[in-house]
């Protein structure tokens, strides 16, 4: 009969409406628990990320060299040797100064095309580690310069250990030096001397990160 199809009609439309909300609110049920589960992601994945990787600053050469360096080392050495290697692979290049200091904020610097005293040492240092675990990872070789340059792997220029006695003192507690005892062979020479860690505060003048910045000091 002409009515009951007429009602069989609209409970169909209803029905199709019913169904359509259904499948909006599934759609939208989706969308919602999709971006939960990546919050909650984002919250888990988070604190898993390496401290302070975000102010690396180097350029595409430094770390073509750094891996090339960490590939061509001969396999199977010795701490001892791979510093004695990389010292040699490093010897000849230009001495810079102050290449840490370019900026009016801290940052995990990798210079491979000038190096002064110190960030030669930190340099060997930091490839020699990357070896003894057979990495040749320019990721692993920052993180070792991170850990050898700053008190407790933290880029902030209050923490960068500016003094050698500091340098070597946490570096070996940190268990990434072994200190040669006095009477080895390596030390017959080696005199004591008290020394006075303030020199840096009190001619804040030379140092540009230091100049007007009390609360570094």
């Amino acid at each position: 009969p002409e009515e009951f199809l007429s009602s069989e009609v609209t409970v169909n439309r209803q029905q199709q409406s019913t169904d359509n909300n259904s499948q909006y609110r599934d759609t939208r049920m989706t969308h919602s628990t999709y971006i939960k589960l990546s919050l909650l992601l984002i919250l888990i994945i988070l604190p898993a990320l390496p401290a302070k990787a975000q102010r690396l600053v180097y350029e595409k050469s430094d770390s073509i060299e750094i891996v090339t360096l960490l590939k061509n080392a001969p396999p199977q050495l010795r701490s001892a040797e791979y510093v004695i290697h990389f010292a040699k692979a490093l010897a000849g290049k230009p001495y810079h100064a102050h290449t840490l200091d370019k900026t009016t904020t801290e940052n995990l610097v990798v210079n491979m095309r000038g190096l002064d005293c110190c960030t030669f040492v930190e340099v060997v240092t930091a490839l020699t580690l990357c070896r003894e675990k057979n990495s040749v990872s320019f990721a692993d070789f920052c993180n070792n310069l991170r850990k050898i340059r700053y008190l407790d792997g933290e880029v902030a220029y209050h923490k960068r250990k500016h003094y050698f006695t500091t340098w070597a003192k946490s570096n070996v507690a940190d268990g990434l030096l072994i200190e040669v005892p006095v009477g080895n062979a390596c030390t017959l020479n080696v005199k004591h001397k008290t020394v006075s860690l303030n020199y840096m505060s009190r001619h804040t003048e030379a140092y540009k990160m230091l100049s007007g910045n009390a609360q570094r000091i």
